[in-house]
């Protein structure tokens, strides 16, 4: 998949890039974030390094460039603090809006006070 960004990256603009990992990559790293995520670093890692190696093709940047520059560029978060964004967004919802969440996470917490 990466090697297509490579042939496209010379011909269309940065800010046509950027839509396409909007558009094309970002999605995937967030659906399921939540289930898939938490699982131990080394299982993450080859999708860290994929992640960061397509920010490195689209923004035309070399491999000694800061990877946390990469993600500042684009206006996101690598992949394990993305997790634990959408898993706090997921708690905020479960605390403050049920009726937001599909019927399966109704009653998936247990608050303190239920104890």
């Amino acid at each position: 998949m990466w090697k297509y960004f490579y042939k496209i990256r010379g011909k269309l603009p940065a800010a046509i890039l950027k839509q396409i990992y909007f558009a094309f990559v970002h999605p995937y790293l967030l659906y399921g974030i939540e289930l898939y995520a938490n699982t131990a670093p080394t299982h993450m890692n080859k999708l860290i390094v994929l992640n960061n190696k397509l920010l490195r093709i689209l923004q035309h940047k070399t491999y000694s460039y800061p990877v946390k520059r990469l993600y500042h560029n684009y206006n996101t978060l690598p992949i394990p603090d993305l997790f634990y964004f959408q898993l706090s967004l997921l708690v905020c919802k479960y605390v403050h809006c049920k009726q937001t969440l599909p019927t399966s996470f109704i009653n998936y917490f247990t608050m303190n006070n239920m104890i």
